[in-house]
C-alpha cells in the first residue's frame, strides 16, 4: 500500500523513515535474529544509551538518549516528552504534513 508521507517528505528523509518502517536499519533487533550466533532478544540492548533497552524501532525513534538531538529537531515533544507505543503508533500511522515534518 502507498502511504502518504512518501509524497510528503523530502527525499532523504523519505528514504531512512521506509528504511525504519521496513525493519532495513541495523538496530540489536534485527542483527541479534540473524546473525551466525543468535542472540537472545532480552540481549539485544542498546550499545548507544545507558537505558539497558532492547535496541527496536521504538526505542531507537523515542527513546534512545544518543538520539536526543535529532529527536528535538524532527519530533513534536508530544511523541518523545512521555513516549508510548500508542504515540509511537500514532507517529508512524501520520499522514499530516505539519505532524510529521516541524
Amino acid at each position: 500500500m502507498f502511504e502518504k508521507y512518501l509524497d510528503l517528505l523530502p527525499y532523504k528523509l523519505r528514504t531512512n523513515l521506509s528504511r525504519l518502517r521496513l525493519c532495513l536499519l541495523k538496530l540489536a533487533i534485527e542483527t541479534g535474529r540473524y546473525s551466525r550466533n543468535r542472540t537472545d532478544r532480552n540481549q539485544r540492548v542498546c550499545r548507544l544509551c545507558n537505558h539497558g533497552d532492547i535496541e527496536d524501532e521504538y526505542h531507537f525513534v523515542l527513546i534512545c538518549a544518543a538520539f536526543e538531538h535529532i529527536r528535538k529537531i524532527y519530533l513534536k515533544q508530544y511523541y518523545y516528552a512521555r513516549p508510548s507505543v500508542f504515540k509511537f503508533t500514532e507517529l508512524m500511522q501520520n499522514d499530516c504534513k505539519k505532524e510529521i515534518i516541524i
